[in-house]
């Protein structure tokens, strides 16, 4: 019993490092890593617009997009992400943004929002982008193409 107690545990242990292996040269050589950073500054009726919340994405076409990194603009009204993915193919990224500016939303977890897509030539392989996206300043007052409404974002 004992001898195939410490077979078995050989086993799982030879099988756990090969399946680790197996992951690190799919995720290095097949499909490796990109990154981007993007950046800018929220204006609301003339002053900063604080707590926008921005998210970004890995826009994938076939398969649910991928989260790359999100947080809030701070009091300056000012933001910056900077995430990754590893993907097949060229990672295709883009900014979401959930702002309430001039917005009273019948629902309270409703924003509205748009996207902004980031251009290729920011997107830099490996884990660390090399070049920040700076969307500039923008002013939530005016209405982007594709803006809607959005109540399901978390």
């Amino acid at each position: 019993m004992f001898k195939s107690t410490v077979i078995f545990l050989a086993l799982v242990v030879c099988c756990q490092s090969q399946t680790n292996l197996l992951n690190r040269i799919t995720n290095f050589s097949i499909r490796p890593q990109q990154s981007v950073s993007v950046s800018g500054r929220f204006m609301c009726n003339g002053r900063p617009a604080n707590n926008v919340k921005v998210k970004l994405y890995d826009n994938d076409h076939f398969t649910l997009d991928d989260l790359m990194a999100n947080g809030y603009s701070d009091a300056n009204g000012a933001f910056r992400l900077q995430g990754s993915a590893n993907e097949y193919t060229n990672i295709t990224p883009k900014l979401n943004v959930y702002h309430r500016c001039n917005y009273t939303p019948l629902i309270p977890t409703c924003y509205q929002k748009f996207s902004i897509r980031i251009p290729n030539d920011y997107i830099t392989r490996g884990p660390v982008a090399q070049r920040v996206f700076d969307v500039g300043t923008l002013n939530l007052e005016a209405k982007y193409a594709g803006q809607g409404r959005d109540c399901l974002n978390k």
